[in-house]
């Protein structure tokens, strides 16, 4: 039996990373680069549905129900190239990387990156 499911992908990562300026000055290339851990909840069905109920003292009695759903915490890694231009107390920087996530097999996601900081 085939059974067709849709919903939506969520992922958070926690990563190191370093940057290095390649040239002297307010504009300059970069690189930089990350290694870290990435979570991932498909959000696709891998088990029974569990549901239960409880008194919330606003909405009375609640009852729901979910299914556990296919997760998965996995090595990761990137690189980024771009451009930073340094002002007095800011700075900007636009760049176009990438990142993989080992999960089984590598897949990449493709980052653009629009940043401003203050400098302090």
């Amino acid at each position: 039996t085939e059974h067709s499911y849709n919903g939506t992908m969520y992922s958070s990562s926690v990563s190191f990373g370093a940057a290095y300026n390649l040239l002297e000055g307010p504009l300059t290339p970069y690189i930089s680069g990350n290694i870290g851990s990435t979570f991932i909840d498909s959000n696709i069905p891998t088990g029974s549905t569990v549901g239960g109920c409880w008194w919330d003292p606003w909405l009375g009695y609640v009852c729901t129900s979910y299914a556990e759903t296919y997760t998965s915490t996995n090595f990761s890694y990137g690189f980024d190239l771009g451009v930073r231009y340094d002002l007095e107390e800011m700075y900007f920087k636009g760049g176009v990387g990438k990142n993989y996530i080992d999960a089984g097999s590598a897949f990449d996601v493709t980052v653009y990156s629009l940043i401003f900081g203050f400098k302090f």
